[in-house]
């Protein structure tokens, strides 16, 4: 027997803030897949900048789903693009003006392109309950006929991107601890991979040996580093491969060279008992 839905049970405020946060979450990976920055990275700072404080406030009610599902370290909510050195700039929707300015798009385009950051926010404003928005060379521009492009004017840390109201800027320049993370991730997440091939589960009683190549790669630093926080992560102990008296012996269970950023690492798992 099919349930039947009670509409009167749906929650309207979830609904509205649910929609808000998939679209920053997806603007967010955009920007990350524009710079080329594996989810798997922690970054500083995530901002939304919407003029609307009820859009903002659905955003807040869900933060921690942004802060993780785009792995970020803050997320800050504004309604000032100014602040941020957000600018904005008009270009044509070409399928749409072609039509119909036909000969004459070659103009409007350089004409639009012309226009100040302010000359942009007027034609907006008066999007809002005016048609055309204006006259080009006696061709009327809707809304429909142009798109709005962000850019961050002074900011250079942020990459900025925008959809239906928002404009959301990542801080895409790790500092050293971030970048160690991520390396960090790299790192278990190839050992938990081999001890899956291998068969092992969490309870077995092992050993994880590592050698780098070449030493002075970054990897290798952070094998050496943070080889307490490895170990607090696999939960087992995370050693140089020089202390593995031999390599042969019967209690190797997988043997392995992975590239790893800028080197190989070379693991080798072994059975305690």
């Amino acid at each position: 027997m099919i349930p039947k839905s009670h509409h009167s049970l749906v929650n309207k405020n979830i609904e509205r803030a649910v929609v808000a946060v998939q679209t920053v979450i997806g603007l967010g990976r955009v920007v990350r897949e524009r710079k080329v920055v594996p989810m798997k990275y922690p970054l500083p700072e995530f901002v939304v900048i919407h003029k609307d404080p009820s859009v903002l406030k659905d955003v807040e009610s869900l933060e921690d789903f942004v802060r993780e599902g785009l792995n970020v370290r803050k997320v800050t909510l504004s309604q000032d693009r100014e602040l941020y050195g957000v600018e904005m700039r008009a270009e044509p929707n070409y399928p749409i003006l072609g039509k119909k300015a036909g000969a004459k798009v070659k103009a409007i385009t350089e004409k639009f392109r012309g226009m100040s950051n302010t000359d942009v926010e007027k034609l907006l404003l008066k999007g809002e309950g005016e048609s055309p928005l204006t006259v080009i060379d006696d061709v009327p521009i809707e809304f429909e006929d142009i798109h709005i492009v962000y850019r961050v004017a002074e900011q250079m840390q942020y990459e900025t991107t925008a959809e239906q109201g928002f404009v959301v800027l990542l801080d895409y320049i790790a500092d050293t601890s971030l970048k160690d993370e991520g390396l960090i991730h790299e790192i278990t997440s190839r050992v938990q991979k081999l001890r899956k091939e291998a068969k092992l589960i969490p309870t077995d009683d092992i050993t994880i040996y590592y050698s780098v190549e070449p030493q002075t790669s970054e990897i290798a630093r952070v094998a050496s580093e943070q080889r307490g926080k490895i170990e607090v992560i696999l939960r087992k102990s995370f050693f140089p491969l020089s202390n593995l008296e031999n390599k042969n012996d019967s209690k190797v269970v997988i043997t392995r060279k992975l590239p790893v950023r800028d080197g190989e690492i070379e693991f080798v798992i072994t059975r305690n008992a």
